[in-house]
């Protein structure tokens, strides 16, 4: 396999992740509102008040290298308009 195949194949990985990984926030925003979340794909690996503790359970179950983020709810998110 080609160099240029295998940057194709870790493209297509990463873009398939991000709609995995928008997905699932878009279904579980409210229920984690206010906490910081683990996700390995459309999976939940970790969650907390921490990004450290979020972090540290993804860790636990194997995954090196989770996509973290701190879930607001949708009530909360800025407004950008007049």
């Amino acid at each position: 396999m080609s160099e240029k195949q295998i940057n194709h194949l870790k493209a297509q990985f990463a873009l398939n992740n991000r709609a995995q990984h928008l997905t699932w926030l878009k279904a579980h925003r409210e229920e984690y509102s206010g906490q910081y979340v683990a996700l390995d794909g459309d999976r939940l690996v970790g969650s907390g008040e921490t990004l450290r503790e979020a972090n540290e359970q993804a860790q636990r179950q194997g995954v090196t290298q989770p996509f973290l983020v701190h879930i607001s709810s949708e009530q909360s998110a800025p407004f950008g308009g007049w």
